[in-house]
Parts: C-alpha cells; structure tokens; sequence
C-alpha cells in the first residue's frame, strides 16, 4: 500500500478528474486484488491498496478509508 499521485498513468479516469468532493468523502475503483481510493481531505490523498477493503471506513477526526488512517499511522 502507498500514495501515488493522482495524474499518474494507469489510473482509472474517475481518480484522475478533478471534480470537487467535499471535505471526508472518497471513490475508489478496484481491478483484481488492487484498490485505487481517492480521499479529500484539505486536499486529495490518492492510495493503492492490495490489503485492504475500499469500502471499510474508520474515523479520525472525520470519516476516513481505513487505508488511508493505516497508511498515516506507518508513516506517522
């Protein structure tokens, strides 16, 4: 699992539009056993995850993918 940049080739074209999505709210799109999650938070946090399930939700101080907040706390 890791962030990526959204305009990174190879991403599925909903991740990569730049349509505004409210503070807490996400998309994904898998294909196989990879999950594209896109996250807006100040701004948008684009991860790949192969270990976690896209529509898990945990909560931080706002709604948030569960692999977005495992991501954080590894690299926090």
């Amino acid at each position: 699992m890791g962030t990526v940049r959204g305009s990174r080739k190879g991403l599925p074209d909903i991740l990569q539009r730049k349509d505004q999505m409210q503070r807490g709210e996400f998309m994904f799109r898998t294909k196989g056993c990879v999950a594209a999650i896109k996250w807006q938070d100040n701004k948008p946090v684009t991860v790949l995850s192969t270990y976690h399930n896209p529509k898990q939700v945990t909560s931080v101080k706002r709604n948030c993918p569960a692999a977005v907040a495992r991501y954080n706390s590894i690299m926090g």
